[in-house]
């Protein structure tokens, strides 16, 4: 059986909702209940809340986490930035 790449994307997706959860861990809803998404850190962009209310409750947790995530990012940018000057 061929597998089309329209069936590849639309399991890749439903793979991304099944593991997707609020990162505060008094919640851990799952993206897609209620039909919404989940928000990402306007920071990092990793870590994912289903409100406001659980991003506020988990920003002292995540806040060292997330300043790690965008100086490592931030380091990469610049590192690339050296690489490519010289092309």
């Amino acid at each position: 059986m061929e597998v089309t790449d329209a069936v590849m994307s639309q399991l890749d997706a439903e793979a991304k909702l099944l593991t997707a959860i609020c990162d505060n861990g008094q919640c851990a809803k799952k993206a897609g209940e209620g039909g919404s998404e989940l928000l990402r850190c306007s920071r990092c962009h990793w870590a994912r809340y289903c409100s406001i209310i659980c991003q506020r409750a988990c920003w002292k947790r995540h806040k060292q986490v997330c300043v790690s995530i965008v100086s490592l990012e931030i380091g990469r940018a610049s590192c690339r930035e050296r690489v490519f000057a010289g092309c």
